[in-house]
């Protein structure tokens, strides 16, 4: 073979591979980039390997391992190669979850709120099973918002959603519109009397050019995720920015790996934006290149025809290549402002015996000085309203 021929055909085999390397791992836009690398679910704390597959870890220093569940009943997994004392603190726990341990000599565990210190007597050569488990699981009720940036909004619609009787809440993304805005929210949430699970947002994602997937990775939760209750299943949904290929990335592996459960009744995906916008002439949702089509596909084939979203700032029901999605982006309540009257909602699932989910609207009910300024409404409302209601609202 000629040198030449054998450097065009190395060539060739060079663009291939690297072509079907992208193709498999994914694009994501905007902007354009190669997906994420997937975060590790195993940390090595001296001679200890810990397996945290239904958590995420926030900190870790000489003091404390901190870690945050992202589903209601974590495992975790250690394996100590020599006999020693190890804690660590798990956050967003319901406060009627219950641990059960297996291979460790002593166990201590403290509960404040939604976070649990665990602290443990290991042995040489051991594996420790640890897992909370809910009981009492034929009865719950959970609430879904979006949009409610991480400030003062975020912890009124917690609120709330406790006062509703919410078990737990499912937000459906944009915590994040400020610059303060993931210091707060990680405030907000940990203050919460019940766990959330949040589906990342564009704005989590990206915002003003600034990428910030790094922090809700490490401060909020994986891109994607799942977890079964009483029969429900859940399943986070990262809808963040676009994929090229529709089913590349973390998110299509992950519901590649999705299987049917004959155990599970009912299944309810959670995202941020929705597969169609309402709105006439406007476009708000999951995104181009047949990325609908194929997540309705996948979603039919887990017997999940219901998919809750944000995204848009207002309330909607719509049906949608046969999936039918609730849109309960009111987080910010910005149409209380607008008509200066409560008429956001928030939407409530509840879960009984042998039944499917049945959903509901309440009324938010956000007071007034729980919003923040109002630059972002400047274009919607008069300059009379705007001058008047900016000489009364915080921020």
């Amino acid at each position: 073979m000629k040198r030449r021929h054998f450097i065009q055909i190395s060539s060739l085999a060079v663009v291939a591979s690297g072509t079907a390397y992208t193709l498999n791992r994914g694009l994501r836009f905007p902007s354009l980039g190669l997906e994420l690398p997937e975060l590790s679910s195993n940390f090595l704390d001296r001679d200890t390997n810990i397996t945290h597959q239904d958590a995420i870890l926030v900190r870790s220093d000489e003091q404390q391992m901190h870690f945050r569940a992202n589903v209601p009943e974590p495992k975790f997994r250690l394996y100590a190669n020599t006999a020693r004392k190890l804690s660590f603190i798990v956050e967003n726990l319901s406060t009627k979850a219950q641990l059960a341990v297996t291979g460790a000599s002593t166990v201590n565990e403290t509960i404040s709120g939604l976070q649990r210190l665990v602290e443990l007597d290991l042995t040489g050569g051991s594996e420790v099973l640890l897992q909370w488990d809910v009981p009492s699981t034929k009865n719950f009720r959970f609430a879904a918002i979006g949009d409610t940036g991480g400030g003062p909004e975020l912890g009124w619609c917690i609120r709330r959603a406790a006062e509703l009787g919410a078990d737990f809440i499912l937000h459906l993304g944009d915590l994040n519109y400020r610059p303060e805005d993931y210091d707060l929210a990680r405030e907000n949430l940990l203050n919460s009397p019940i766990p959330i699970y949040v589906s990342i947002g564009n704005h989590d994602y990206r915002d003003g050019g600034i990428y910030f997937h790094g922090r809700f990775r490490t401060l909020i939760g994986p891109l994607n995720s799942e977890f079964t209750l009483g029969g429900i299943r859940f399943l986070n949904i990262d809808t963040a920015s676009d994929f090229f290929p529709a089913s590349s990335g973390q998110r299509g592996k992950f519901i590649r790996r999705l299987q049917i459960n004959k155990n599970i009744r009912d299944t309810i995906a959670f995202t941020h934006r929705p597969m169609a916008d309402p709105r006439l002439g406007s476009a708000h949702d999951i995104g181009g290149g047949g990325q609908i089509s194929w997540l309705a596909s996948q979603l039919k084939r887990l017997n999940c025809t219901n998919l809750l979203a944000g995204h848009i700032h207002s309330k909607a029901e719509i049906d949608h290549e046969g999936i039918f999605n609730f849109i309960a982006g009111q987080g910010l309540a910005i149409e209380d402002i607008i008509s200066e009257q409560s008429v956001a909602e928030i939407l409530m699932g509840n879960i009984t015996p042998n039944e499917m989910v049945q959903f509901h609207w309440a009324p938010l009910l956000m007071p007034f000085n729980y919003h923040r300024n109002l630059e972002d409404l400047s274009t919607q409302i008069s300059p009379e309203k705007f001058a008047r209601l900016k000489s009364i609202l915080p921020g």
